[in-house]
């Protein structure tokens, strides 16, 4: 099996952001998935950068990585896609995760 993906949360914002999803680590098997699958062997480091709304949706995904292939890419947005965070009067923007995706 493959070590399990590493994820840091990175504030950008003037309210923080909060760093950890309610359900991250039941959502963490949507990255297993992808890299079980994936052909390009390494380490992958993929940033995503988002908002979450006031119901803890995250919106406004946005997802880049210098060497990923767009299988992991898709993998990482459909994660935070799925992720449901605490819901908040203003929700929050400028939030930034960074995951570290070791391929073997």
């Amino acid at each position: 099996p493959l070590p399990p993906p590493v994820v840091d949360v990175v504030d950008a914002g003037l309210v923080e952001c909060p760093t950890t999803a309610l359900n991250a680590d039941a959502k963490k098997s949507i990255l297993r998935r992808a890299m079980e699958r994936a052909s390009d062997t390494g380490t992958h480091v993929v940033s995503g950068s988002f908002n979450i709304n006031d119901e803890g949706k995250t919106v406004g995904i946005d997802v880049t990585s210098d060497t990923a292939p767009a299988r992991l890419r898709s993998a990482v947005r459909k994660y935070l896609d799925a992720l449901v965070w605490g819901q908040s009067v203003d929700g929050y923007v400028d939030c930034e995760i960074q995951l570290r995706l070791e391929v073997s």
